[in-house]
């Protein structure tokens, strides 16, 4: 009895042992094979961005080609972590949109969205490719279409950066529209609610003042450009405020005498 007690005994431990092996052997693949793929993904990567710098348009396309099928065969890889594996969707959705490819993008940020809301690296990939449909709608004249989708993205209240950025692409497809009234409205809205982003309210200062100075209205013009020198002396948008406002008050100078 003792004896049999003593196999069993032993036999548990070269399970659990064996289990042990196994599972180091498994990770350790899984672990190589994610390696492997990140290796392969960063000289794609920068060959990509090489063509693209060279403005080889064609060979950029190509490269990003073999990009998404390095993406997809490592998604079909059975080892491969869930969380390795929503890391590369994402990397294949950004990846179809250089393709051009939009529709394909929002399919999988769709995929990973639906595993979580909260997904916010697949929501950025979402609003860009929201951004490149609205682009080619405004280009066709269906600007009010546009003008939903960015709605719809500044709901989703990504970053206050990226909600700000797309208030400014709203107050841009509107002047395209030529609906001034609105893109002047859009601008002041990222001025009140995004004051404390310091460059984006200082560049909605500034297009608003062209848009005055496009209408002849070069007192409200001149307006924005000393409101962005008062409230936003530490923005990007200072010096070129300053600029203008010197050329402004020399033509007023030229006029008067």
């Amino acid at each position: 009895m003792k004896l049999k007690s003593k196999l069993i005994i032993a036999a548990v431990f070269i399970t659990l042992f064996c289990a042990q092996l196994i599972s180091y052997a498994f990770n350790s693949y899984r672990a190589k094979e994610t390696y492997l793929y990140k290796e392969k993904i960063a000289i794609l990567k920068t060959s990509a961005r090489l063509a693209e710098y060279k403005d080889d348009k064609e060979d950029a396309l190509k490269k990003y080609a073999s990009l998404s099928e390095a993406h997809k065969d490592f998604l079909t890889n059975p080892v491969v972590s869930k969380k390795a594996k929503t890391k590369a969707k994402r990397r294949l959705a950004e990846t179809q949109l250089k393709l051009g490819n939009s529709q394909e993008a929002l399919q999988i940020c769709d995929e990973l969205l639906s595993e979580n809301l909260n997904d916010k690296a697949a929501l950025r990939v979402k609003a860009e490719a929201y951004w490149e449909q609205g682009k080619t709608l405004a280009l066709e004249g269906r600007y009010d279409e546009a003008v939903s989708l960015y709605e719809e993205v500044i709901s989703w209240n990504i970053t206050p950066e990226l909600t700000a950025f797309f208030k400014s692409i709203i107050a841009n497809t509107y002047l395209q529209k030529g609906d001034t009234e609105n893109s002047l409205l859009w601008f002041q809205k990222i001025i009140d609610e995004h004051n404390d982003l310091l460059n984006w309210p200082a560049c909605a200062l500034y297009r608003m003042a062209f848009i005055y100075l496009d209408n002849n209205d070069r007192d409200k013009a001149i307006g924005c450009f000393q409101l962005i020198l008062d409230k936003y002396p530490k923005s990007v948008w200072r010096e070129h405020a300053s600029d203008m406002l010197k050329e402004l008050n020399t033509a007023n100078d030229k006029t008067k005498s």
